[in-house]
């Protein structure tokens, strides 16, 4: 148990202090009701876990309007020697005495006396000396709930003897002597989108022929997310999504978010592991870029360092990965360990522990709508009815999250303008233009035919503006072609777990896409906020933007090293000539006559 004092809202379960307070001793009244009562489990889950485990039975009287309950002996559900061990070792601080020194949650049971019989502590004397404390402090809500949690950890569950839990059934448990009891989550519920979380343990007296009691749980939420950069444009909302473009050899931004539960407090420790998974060969991962934030990605929320834990891991076949069917190659590439994110300065319900990092886009990456796909699952305590110390930690795993980033490529052919014949032996350079449509971005990329070619291939590009030059003919005899601009835009679907490349386009005439991966329906629940797609592929989805470019000769371009408009020049030059000779010549002649 957590060492410092904490406060608690109490339960709905226990709100009632005429109830606990009726633990303790009193005498017999004139009329002793006998028979069987029942719980409702007021419970969001569609189908209830929930057991109720007996901690005290009890007789229950009436004299007139007035109802009293009387501790008998201890019930079955609870082993009492564990309780006593548990009870005696939390030394949590509750309370200050008169003196302003601190009173802990053992402290209060220094006069109770603790059966020490083998047979589960069955004893009339013990039961009520620990039923008297219990409420004696039932106006304090935070000792109400260590011992709704150390009774939660005490029940009998089959574990060398069968379970004396009773199950709801349709929400309701029945049949149940009168007495009391604590409910507990008997396994981690399903929230229906593959989190689960256990409740609180919770106390209830029974001593009518209902009672009810509320169950609440939480869960965290975790998400994968990748930065989309557009370097020729603006980008969505903050770039950050589910879905991206990248060149090959950009370093890529990754995000692993996970949002606090609401519950948070209702733990002594809270563990989260983020495991993520690259997909091998075309993700290189940079392990020194990984840092953690609280909320927002900012300098002043830097997480310290020393409270969690990077390593780096190997372990193949994941079965969160392996499970999930996805794009992942299945083997974990790192864990982020936090042992206990409350240790993080003021953190609270529903703020976002985010770790961020970057991984290379490698040349080896799958070109077109095959895409480049990474995931990453969340790890978390779930049950926050045990400490959380040493080995006592129970987990509950997310659903693995997707993202993917697209890469694309131009295959244009070289030809002869006249003839169509195939052209090598050209030299050309390609650069991308920022969102001024001035400034270049990066170094040209060189590429140069091969005697033996005439297709050129740009492997690796993002959506953007770019900038195709000819920087050499092919011959001499040859004239460069003017500079292309051409525009590729991508469209993909971005919704968590409908990832896809939806459209590839290029806005050059003479540039065209062969291989296209089209959406041909998309389907939305809007009840349940899910997202369905259909899709269809063509033969060679390979992201590529084909076209021709053709070179002409003679003097229909301006060129270097060929007769070109020479011949003009020379023509223009002698007529020039001639003209000046025949004016001169003719104002002699006229001179003369005068």
């Amino acid at each position: 148990m957590k060492k410092t004092s904490r406060t608690f809202k109490r339960f709905a379960a226990i709100t009632s202090a005429s109830l606990l307070a009726a633990c303790m001793v009193a005498p017999m009244a004139s009329f002793a009701e006998t028979g069987k009562g029942t719980i409702t489990v007021n419970d969001s889950a569609t189908s209830s876990s929930i057991k109720a485990y007996q901690i005290f039975v009890a007789d229950v009287t009436t004299e007139g309007e007035n109802t009293t309950v009387t501790i008998k002996n201890w019930g079955d559900g609870i082993n009492v020697i564990k309780l006593q061990s548990m009870i005696n070792d939390d030394d949590t601080v509750v309370g200050k005495d008169a003196e302003d020194n601190d009173i802990t949650f053992s402290d209060l049971f220094a006069d109770a006396t603790f059966s020490t019989s083998t047979d589960n502590g069955a004893n009339v004397e013990s039961a009520q000396s620990v039923a008297k404390v219990l409420s004696d402090n039932n106006s304090n809500s935070e000792f109400v709930e260590i011992f709704a949690k150390i009774a939660a950890q005490c029940i009998i569950t089959g574990e060398g003897e069968a379970d004396k839990g009773h199950a709801a059934v349709d929400n309701k448990i029945s049949n149940l002597d009168w007495g009391y009891y604590v409910a507990v989550d008997t396994t981690a519920v399903d929230n229906g989108s593959g989190y689960t979380s256990k409740s609180l343990g919770i106390l209830e007296v029974l001593s009518s022929t209902t009672t009810s009691i509320d169950v609440k749980r939480d869960y965290p939420q975790f998400d994968k997310l990748i930065l989309d950069v557009n370097d020729s444009g603006a980008i969505q909302d903050d770039g950050w999504a589910e879905a991206a473009d990248h060149d090959i050899n950009d370093d890529v931004s990754f995000q692993l978010i996970a949002t606090v539960p609401t519950n948070i407090d209702r733990y002594d420790t809270y563990q989260m592991i983020f495991h993520d998974d690259l997909q091998k060969d075309v993700f290189s991962f940079k392990s020194g870029t990984i840092k953690a934030y609280l909320n927002d990605v900012k300098d002043e929320n830097l997480i310290e360092s020393s409270l969690y834990n990077y390593e780096a891991s190997t372990k193949e076949d994941d079965a969160q990965f392996t499970a999930s069917g996805k794009k992942s190659d299945g083997t974990e590439d790192f864990t982020v360990t936090f042992e206990d994110i409350k240790k993080i300065s003021g953190i609270k319900s529903g703020d976002k522990i985010i770790i961020q990092y970057d991984a290379t886009l490698t040349d080896k990456a799958n070109l077109g709508s095959a895409g480049n796909w990474n995931g990453a699952y969340l790890e978390y305590s779930n049950n926050p009815n045990v400490s959380g110390e040493g080995d006592t930690h129970e987990f509950g795993k997310s659903t693995v999250d997707y993202v993917v980033a697209y890469t694309y490529q131009t295959v244009i052919d070289k030809i002869n303008g006249t003839s169509g014949q195939p052209l090598a032996r050209a030299e050309f350079s390609l650069q991308k233009v920022s969102a001024d449509g001035k400034t270049k971005i990066g170094d040209p990329i060189p590429y140069t035919l091969a005697n033996d070619g005439a297709t050129f291939v740009f492997k690796g590009l993002d959506d953007g503006t770019y900038v195709l030059k000819e920087t050499k003919a092919p011959n001499p005899s040859y004239n460069p072609i003017n500079d292309i601009t051409f525009i590729i835009t991508a469209g993909e679907v971005k919704t968590e777990g409908s990832e896809a490349l939806e459209d590839l386009d290029v806005n050059y005439d003479d540039f065209s896409i062969k291989n296209v991966y089209t959406i041909t329906e998309t389907v939305v629940d809007e009840e349940n906020g899910i997202v369905s797609v259909e899709a269809e592929e063509s033969e060679n989805n390979t992201g590529a933007i084909y076209g021709q470019i053709s070179n002409v000769q003679g003097t229909e371009l301006p060129s270097t090293g060929g007769i070109g408009t020479t011949v003009f020049y020379l023509g223009g030059g002698a007529m020039v000539a001639v003209a000046g000779i025949y004016l001169i010549s003719k104002k002699r002649m006229k001179n003369t006559q005068e």
